[in-house]
């Protein structure tokens, strides 16, 4: 539909004038020859009075053309219209020079406001052509109606001069079975709006490798194929930012290319129905340190910017004014999709120089940031931020305008999945919000991922240990270009996505429970330090459990033991206590970074057994007798030492399960704890675990039906009956090479 809009002919002043919403024409209504000729003669009166008012004062905006993408559109599809307008300004993209906005009004009389956004013009040509333009501009209005009905809309232009309307013009919304946006569900999981549940089962995507078009298209057709239903995309000023140091502040012209690339993207991701995690900004933009682009700031102010240093970003208001104005044209251009699952406002905030110096400026403008963005964000997409391992930050935590946590972990410890699984319940506890493992990984910078484990079995293990963690959907993992991809490891998901796609969180109430473990072989015990922030560990006083747990848990344990001189204030020496029926083998396993000459010392119920300068990448061992044993394990040296994990030589069950249960059901997953990639890289394929038993409590008397899946290829293997009495049910394990998942559901009394 195209409507030409003359602001002389619409005025509401003259009810004789309408549009016909179905093309160009203008229509006027007539009753006879003299009521004709009173209104010609009233219209140029009207015209003489607009033009010597124009002649005194200054012009105001015009709007030129309106024309809409569809007179009638589905609910949840993008409703766009392009508008052609006179106005003053010297840049389109600065909203304090130029807005057009649209306001809609739908069936039910709700009435929603969002700004145009002003674009240049690409044509793609599918398959991999890349994107041309003639150079013709146009603004664009985004909505995405909710309701079914007969809708209105007006276009605002305003400029310095004055503002603008259409009349309101109509188009009609058709019901549809689309699911709407990503809320927060019951129990911290998500939700659409019609109360369907969605489980992300995710991968950084973060940019392109080699060619946007072919890599993304590479990348999500894989995706697709194998039942991944969630990205993290960086907006970086090597990839989508449309705001760098060759574009000046709040003016996006050079970069148009990068914000049409990003409509591609999401248009792509929404094919195949897989949704976005956006994130906004990376740290290295606001760091010298940490992948360093300060020089290269627009904000900076040796490149014209306002900001003498990167943490006037967070303080300075031009800074932050400008920043909301790539907000709103961000959210513009971008938020009606309903594939975008959540703005993530920085990557790992606490990566940018000193940080620490300025945490509570950088939280104010945290809580500035996501409220404006909740503000000028109709559809209230999810909004989150991220820290670089386990920040415990509750004022941003606890922010009513971040609606979900984030952890990231990279460790090279043989069980990472039980690092990831315990920060997420430290995290479930502490800010009872739904959380998300945003990244993990093995230090890809200390080891070959592709020698060390070309099988992905540390993806897998993590994968399945967070599904069932309580967390809003699977550990996120990285390393997608030159791991995942070249070891052709993107089947790994398929199996998870098979066996999530009947579970519905929303009709079930999943909490996180550990079932007991029964083997008659035991393994080793290792304990992964889990808190690994650069710092004083929150506990050091830890007992080793006959039941192969550690109380309190390992994620309040600290990766680092720091020494005598610097970062001295950090030092505390960690105390183990077990009780063990036979001797065994207490096991300090360094990682690959230990800072200047640190010395590792270990006292045995108060008798020094070793001192010797700690070496990075080693493992010292400590020989435990028989009974109630107390380990101290300090530093001697100058500076810290790094602690991949410790292991107690055969100490624990064999298996390990986790699990999700409800008032009537429990989904859960068990593994062969040997079974992992660093015991397979040394020592191969372990054995398979014979006479394995999980046992569950509070389970109500009765009879239930156990089925059992294969985690390599998501297929069902077979199903049993187990009876539970006095509110306990034991189930018998098949025989264990890696891993299963089990379903229960209650099947009689």
């Amino acid at each position: 539909m195209l409507i030409t809009v003359d602001p002389l002919k619409y005025y509401k002043t003259n009810p004789y004038i309408r549009l016909i919403s179905k093309g160009i024409k203008i229509e006027k209504l007539f009753i006879n020859q003299t009521f004709r000729n009173k209104i010609k003669n009233l219209y140029l009166v009207i015209i003489f009075l607009l033009l010597l008012s124009c002649s005194k004062g200054k012009e105001k905006p015009e709007i030129v053309k309106v024309t809409v993408n569809s007179e009638i559109i589905n609910c949840f599809e993008m409703f766009e219209v392009d508008v052609v307008c006179n106005a003053v300004y010297s840049n389109p993209y600065d909203y304090d020079q130029v807005t057009v906005r649209g306001v809609f009004y739908s069936p039910s009389g709700k009435t929603d406001t969002v700004d145009g956004f002003y674009c240049k013009n690409f044509t793609y040509t599918p398959p991999d052509k890349w994107p041309v333009s003639d150079g013709s501009h146009n603004w664009k209005v985004r909505y995405t109606p909710t309701e079914a009905g007969k809708w209105k809309f007006q276009i605002l232009c305003q400029d310095k001069n004055g503002k603008v309307s259409t009349i309101k013009l109509k188009y009609k919304c058709l019901q549809n079975n689309d699911q709407g946006y990503l809320r927060k569900g019951k129990d911290n999981y998500l939700q659409f709006d019609n109360k369907t549940s969605f489980f992300p089962i995710g991968l950084n995507i973060a940019w392109w490798n080699e060619n946007l078009i072919t890599d993304y298209k590479r990348w999500i057709d894989s995706c697709s194929q194998n039942g991944i239903n969630f990205l993290r995309v960086w907006v970086t000023s090597w990839g989508f930012a449309f705001e760098w140091n060759d574009t000046p502040l709040k003016n996006y012209e050079i970069r148009q290319d990068k914000a049409y690339f990003l409509d591609w993207l999401l248009e792509q991701a929404s094919s195949k129905d897989i949704y976005i995690q956006l994130c906004l900004n990376n740290h290295g933009q606001l760091s010298t340190i940490h992948d360093p682009e300060w020089n290269n700031n627009p904000y900076n102010i040796a490149n014209g910017g306002y900001c003498e240093k990167p943490s006037d970003f967070f303080t300075k208001n031009e800074a932050k004014k400008t920043f909301k104005n790539k907000l709103r044209y961000t959210i513009a251009r971008y938020g009606y999709s309903t594939h975008i699952a959540s703005w993530e406002i920085f990557n790992e905030i606490n990566n940018v120089d000193d940080y620490e110096k300025n945490v509570p400026e950088i939280n104010r403008w945290i809580n500035e940031i996501s409220s404006y963005i909740k503000q000028k964000d109709v559809n209230k997409h999810l909004v989150s931020i991220s820290y670089n391992s386990e920040i415990f930050q509750p004022e941003v935590w606890n922010m009513p305008t971040i609606d979900y946590t984030q952890l990231h972990y990279y460790m090279n410890n043989d069980e990472l999945e039980d690092i990831v699984y315990n920060g997420i319940q430290n995290y479930l506890a502490e800010y009872k919000k739904p959380v998300l493992d945003a990244e993990f990984g093995l230090c890809s910078e200390e080891i070959d991922l592709l020698s060390i484990d070309s099988a992905g079995y540390h993806i897998h293990n993590v994968l399945w240990g967070t599904s069932f963690s309580g967390a809003m959907g699977c550990g996120i993992s990285w390393w997608w270009y030159n791991y995942i991809e070249p070891a052709g490891l993107f089947h790994i998901y398929k199996p998870l996505s098979e066996f999530f796609r009947d579970v519905d969180f929303s009709k079930n109430s999943y909490k996180p429970c550990r079932p007991v473990c029964f083997t008659t072989e035991k393994t080793d015990f290792i304990i992964g330090p889990a808190f690994s922030t650069f710092g004083k560990s929150p506990e050091t006083n830890f007992t080793i459990n006959p039941n192969g747990s550690i109380t309190p848990p390992a994620s309040k344990m600290a990766r680092y033991i720091f020494g005598n001189i610097w970062n001295a204030e950090f030092k505390k020496a960690l105390c183990f206590n077990i009780k063990n029926n036979q001797k065994t083998l207490f096991s300090i396993h360094t990682s690959f970074f230990v800072s200047q000459n640190p010395i590792l010392s270990v006292t045995l119920n108060g008798k020094n057994v070793l001192t010797k300068a700690c070496k990075a990448n080693k493992i010292y061992n400590i020989d435990v007798p028989v009974g109630n044993n107390q380990i101290f394990i300090d530093n001697l040296g100058k500076d810290w030492i790094e602690i991949k994990q410790f292991s107690v030589q055969g100490y624990s069950s064999a298996i390990k399960s986790y699990a999700l249960k409800s008032d009537s059901s429990v989904i859960g997953w068990v593994l062969n704890k040997n079974f992992n990639y660093g015991n397979i890289y040394k020592k191969g394929i372990p054995k398979p675990i014979k006479k394995a038993m999980l046992t569950f409590d509070e389970m109500s008397d009765g009879i239930y039906k156990v089925e059992w899946f294969n985690c390599e290829n998501g297929k069902f293997i077979n199903e049993t009956n187990s009876r539970a009495t006095n509110n306990h049910l034991t189930i018998n394990c098949p025989d264990l090479l890696w891993d299963y998942a089990y379903k229960i559901t209650f099947h009689s009394k």
